[in-house]
């Protein structure tokens, strides 16, 4: 869902209820896997060398993705 909606719904159809739905989405899917969300960015902007060594990254903090966050407490409450 979060793939989809972030990929096929056009950027002037995006509200910010929308945006809010996919910045959580993301977060929920980066919770369960970080890794997940982590190659699909990979595949929409490939790295410049190739012939890098693949080192996974440290997970992002939670608090990196602002609108994500307030959701989040918001759902808490």
């Amino acid at each position: 869902a979060y793939r989809a909606i972030r990929q096929t719904v056009p950027a002037d159809a995006q509200t910010p209820d929308l945006l809010d739905l996919i910045a959580w989405l993301g977060e929920l899917v980066r919770q369960v896997d970080s890794s997940l969300v982590d190659e699909w960015e990979q595949l929409i902007n490939p790295g410049d060398d190739p012939s890098a060594p693949v080192v996974p990254p440290a997970p992002p903090s939670i608090l990196t993705n602002h609108r994500a966050f307030v959701v989040l407490v918001r759902n808490e409450m």
